[in-house]
């Protein structure tokens, strides 16, 4: 099988409107995993297979219109990438959700996202300066512990959140409510630049120059949910898209926590709300990283880089910290970076104008 042949076709499927992401299910099952099989089955077969007349009927009018060697290489002109479900390198995690998309677009490289350890951090577009300056903290934290951070790419704590992560250097992802060549909002074109220049990625699983609709952006939060072992939710009130992203989270059995708000506040009264019906509460990145179990593995040496074990090596008893930077021959800037994640993954403590080891 010729995975992006897979990719092509249902792609070609995709551009068809109104098949939407349970048609595309429905295809790709009904031909046992082959956009490229459905793709050329003969009318007769076709509508043999798919036993949803509107939906058969729909790609019948329509599929001798698409170019399929057109349309693909307008994509990679573009310089975009697409994946169907059945390949390698599409994220295992997003199997697990109840509709996942069939195909996904992006920007960047998504390949990461089946290592190690993803974490949402989502809330209102409206945020106050504290929602807005704990979600970039936050994101910033989980980052330097080597947690990759999914968001929305909204206004608000989706921009701080991926802006944590860029300023710690980590890998972050983008889930669009549109094509990833139609970035909305504009403001935020230079921010995915960012994105992608760090090692993540834009996603979405709508055709290229797709627009944002109201509806697309519930859609794709069950996305950010999916890629995502746990959820956080810094800010929300009421009614809010973040509370959709843990309503998909929880029925993909993913952990969600909160960031708790003023009790008068209006931003928090929806994620206040979580709390209340057994959400974890976040105080501190360190909490994230323990409903991860990632702290029981403070100890293994995949959890470290060379700069932080360097470290760790001359941390026996307390040493000051003007002793281990001469000790470890660093320059200031990365002694800094790599002492601030050894305090976030719990290995050491800053103590008495010094540091020592955390015992697990």
């Amino acid at each position: 099988m010729n995975l992006n042949e897979e990719a092509k076709f249902g792609h070609c499927f995709n551009l068809i409107h109104g098949i939407g992401a349970c048609g595309l299910k429905n295809i790709f099952n009904s031909f046992n995993g082959s956009f490229c099989t459905a793709f050329s089955a003969s009318p007769s077969v076709l509508s043999q297979k798919i036993k949803n007349p509107r939906l058969a009927e729909l790609i019948l009018k329509n599929r001798d219109e698409i170019n399929p060697d057109k349309e693909w290489q307008k994509i990679l002109s573009a310089g975009i990438s697409a994946v169907a479900i059945n390949s390698p390198d599409y994220p295992h995690l997003l199997k697990e959700i109840y509709v996942p998309p069939s195909i996904l677009y992006f920007k960047g490289d998504i390949q990461d996202l089946n290592n190690g350890y993803s974490v949402a951090v989502v809330g209102t577009r409206k945020a106050s300066f504290y929602g807005l300056e704990t979600g970039l903290k936050l994101s910033r934290e989980l980052a330097l512990a080597g947690i990759k951070i999914i968001s929305g790419l909204a206004l608000g704590i989706d921009s701080k959140a991926h802006l944590g992560a860029i300023e710690a250097k980590g890998k972050t992802y983008a889930i669009l409510g549109s094509g990833v060549s139609n970035i909305q909002p504009r403001t935020n074109l230079f921010l995915s630049d960012k994105i992608i220049e760090g090692g993540g990625a834009v996603i979405s699983e709508y055709p290229p120059d797709t627009p944002a609709e109201r509806w697309t952006f519930p859609e794709r939060n069950r996305i950010i949910a999916g890629l995502s072992q746990l959820i956080i939710v810094v800010e929300a009130p009421e009614r809010s898209g973040a509370l959709i992203t843990a309503k998909f989270a929880l029925d993909a059995n993913r952990d969600v926590g909160v960031v708790p708000g003023e009790i008068s506040s209006l931003v928090s009264k929806g994620s206040n709300e979580l709390l209340k019906h057994g959400a974890h509460p976040i105080l501190d990145s360190r909490g994230a990283l323990e409903i991860l179990g990632v702290l029981d593995s403070a100890e293994s040496n995949d959890f470290f880089d060379d700069g932080e074990k360097k470290i760790l090596s001359y941390i026996t008893d307390f040493i000051s910290s003007e002793d281990l930077f001469l000790k470890v021959d660093m320059d200031i800037k990365e002694f800094n970076q790599c002492i601030s994640a050894l305090e976030i993954k719990g290995a050491v403590r800053n103590a008495s104008g010094g540091f020592e080891r955390i015992k697990n």
